[in-house]
């Protein structure tokens, strides 16, 4: 997470940092408004393609 925050690091966060262990996992939810009328997420990326 710190490159996205920090534009400079004292280290490569990809070479220098091996994983040990996973501590956790974050599970993701995309929401769109019913007036919307999405129903699927191949509907949000065709009309996100749209520009609208």
């Amino acid at each position: 997470m710190n490159p996205s925050l920090k534009d400079k690091l004292p280290y490569d966060s990809i070479k220098d940092i091996a994983p040990v262990i996973l501590v956790g996992t974050s599970p993701m939810v995309l929401v769109a408004s019913k007036k919307s009328g999405i129903t699927s997420f191949k509907q949000l990326v065709d009309l996100s393609k749209t520009g609208k």
